[in-house]
């Protein structure tokens, strides 16, 4: 389950990423934890759309629907509608391979480079430098982020060096990615290294995944005054 128009929220996709709560029936009581193991809260069944927490006896959780959502639950402060579960692991999955492709696709840069300066040629050179290129976007991207974010909204909500920065940056990332999916493209059938072309090739298109799914959440691009 996930949080709907929360009364405060950074980020929709943030909460589809981090947000979800996973409320499991187990011998008639209804336990609420995080995604992984850890601490959960028990909750008794008082009747079919009511529920108490196991040290209270009052009612803290009620089943309901919303005209938009559907069925959701209300409970704390929160209300909370139903998300599949292989989309909320499946959007963890792809985002740890996101970060472990990246990570990867640096280090192939830098020693792609290295063998390009020593002996004045690579063939992945190029391949391995346009994901590593979006990669750096997305990172300025985040440290421009962080860099406003005690005041958010005041910089966003105006056009300023750093909004503007943000929104430039935002922009740069899908001539980076569209770059690399046609360096991909480009050395399907070059003699390079497999390993090589399938973790560039990924990583490409881990990013033009990323690219999509920001645009699906309006974040990018970043021009919250227009």
């Amino acid at each position: 389950y996930i949080s709907i128009n929360p009364r405060n929220q950074g980020g929709l996709f943030m909460d589809y990423l981090f947000g979800a709560e996973k409320f499991e029936a187990v011998n008639g009581a209804v336990y609420r934890s995080w995604l992984f193991p850890g601490r959960s809260e028990k909750f008794i069944p008082v009747s079919t759309d009511a529920f108490r927490k196991a040290d209270l006896n009052r009612i803290v959780m009620v089943k309901g629907r919303d005209p938009l959502a559907g069925e959701v639950l209300f409970v704390d402060m929160l209300v909370l509608k139903h998300m599949p579960s292989f989309v909320v692991y499946g959007q963890l999955a792809w985002l740890i391979a996101w970060f472990l492709l990246m990570a990867i696709g640096s280090l192939m840069c830098v020693i792609s480079g290295v063998q390009t300066i020593v002996s004045g040629k690579s063939k992945t050179f190029l391949l391995c430098l346009y994901p590593t290129l979006t990669t750096v976007m997305f990172g300025i991207l985040v440290v421009l982020l962080l860099t406003g974010y005690a005041d958010t909204d005041a910089f966003l909500a105006k056009p300023g060096p750093l909004s503007i920065s943000i929104l430039f940056v935002s922009l740069l990332i899908p001539i980076t990615v569209v770059n690399s999916l046609i360096a991909a493209y480009r050395a399907r059938k070059k003699s390079i290294n497999k390993i090589i072309f399938a973790l560039s090739a990924g990583l490409s298109l881990l990013h033009f995944v990323v690219r999509i799914y920001f645009i699906w959440f309006e974040v990018i691009p970043l021009a919250t005054w227009a």
